[in-house]
């Protein structure tokens, strides 16, 4: 592919802090377990870079959750499943013109950033050097 495993993995490490992030300023996500919301933020962000599938057998039995099975069909309330649809929800309303990968977006992190009241440093924190 265009991209290498770890520069895939640090892309996903950063965008699973930003969606964790992103989830610790809305009210509506603390109703999850920690777990599941730290579960969900490395879908989101497998989600958001089109790694498939989007969760694999090594993730639920690492973290011990299986988003996305057959089983699972049933969204019920704190489900990973719900929490991966309203966190991708929330990720959208709040950057609607994000395209696959950061580098094209520092704007918007910026202004992210800036609506954080952060400086715009913490871009560097989420999508700084992949080295």
């Amino acid at each position: 592919g265009k991209y290498s495993i770890q520069t895939m993995t640090a892309y996903v490490n950063k965008f699973s802090r930003l969606f964790v992030d992103l989830a610790l300023q809305h009210p509506q996500f603390l109703s999850y377990r920690p777990s599941c919301l730290a579960s969900v933020a490395i879908a989101a962000a497998r989600h958001i870079l089109k790694i498939t599938p989007v969760w694999c057998e090594q993730l639920h039995s690492n973290t011990g959750y299986d988003i996305h099975s057959k089983e699972n069909k049933q969204k019920t309330d704190n489900s990973p499943e719900k929490c991966l649809d309203e966190l991708l929800v929330r990720f959208k309303e709040d950057f609607p013109d994000f395209e696959a990968y950061p580098e094209v977006h520092e704007k918007k992190q910026e202004e992210h950033c800036k609506r954080r009241r952060k400086s715009p440093d913490c871009v560097d924190e989420l999508f700084g050097s992949m080295s």
